[in-house]
């Protein structure tokens, strides 16, 4: 191929891998940063003596943001492992939010 068409034919494809590449970074370093805060605050809680529906509300949220993560890179590559991982950790998170509201509110 000469080198024109090699440059359209990239051009044509709209890809662009160092945005790529900078996403998945960011990603990967918001989860471990997230990670980081989660594990300091339940621990924290747990240290503390707070009640149960704190830390459980706490693990609910942080639940949310792995389903959120899995969905946007299952979005992103469509491997099928993310698609796994955003219905695994929507599941418990859905009912420890149910659950937290409940005690919180009607209890």
């Amino acid at each position: 191929m000469l080198k024109e068409e090699i440059l359209k034919k990239s051009r044509d494809e709209n890809f662009d891998e160092a945005k790529e590449s900078y996403s998945m970074q960011g990603l990967k370093t918001g989860f471990n940063l997230m990670s980081l805060v989660f594990v300091l605050i339940y621990v924290s809680c747990a240290i503390r003596g707070k009640d149960v529906v704190w830390r459980e509300a706490i693990l609910g949220m942080y639940l949310i943001f792995v389903s959120s993560q899995g969905y946007t890179l299952y979005r992103f590559n469509r491997q099928k492992f993310y698609l796994f991982q955003f219905l695994v950790a929507l599941m418990p998170a859905v009912i420890l939010i149910l659950a937290t509201l409940y005690w919180i509110w009607l209890k």
